[in-house]
């Protein structure tokens, strides 16, 4: 078990090497949300600070839609090649 403590010890050291090097510190705090997000605004269930929530059932739809777009394509090349 001693292993695994300087383990977890050397990958902290060198995850704050790397964060430096990249430029990565604090990245957390600067991040925005992206504009185009189209969630709503609900509570929390773990603290009630108000975040921005895109229901499942929606992400799935979209989801769908694409895969069946892009099915429908590749069948149509599909389609082209084999004619």
């Amino acid at each position: 078990a001693l292993w695994c403590t300087f383990f977890l010890e050397y990958w902290k050291r060198q995850q704050a090497t790397l964060a430096m090097e990249w430029g990565m510190v604090g990245f957390e705090e600067e991040e925005q949300a992206r504009p185009q997000f189209d969630g709503e605004w609900i509570p929390s269930p773990i603290d009630g600070s108000n975040v921005l929530y895109y229901p499942p059932s929606a992400k799935l739809k979209r989801v769908l839609t694409s895969q069946a777009i892009i099915m429908a394509l590749v069948l149509c090349v599909v389609g082209a090649v084999s004619s």
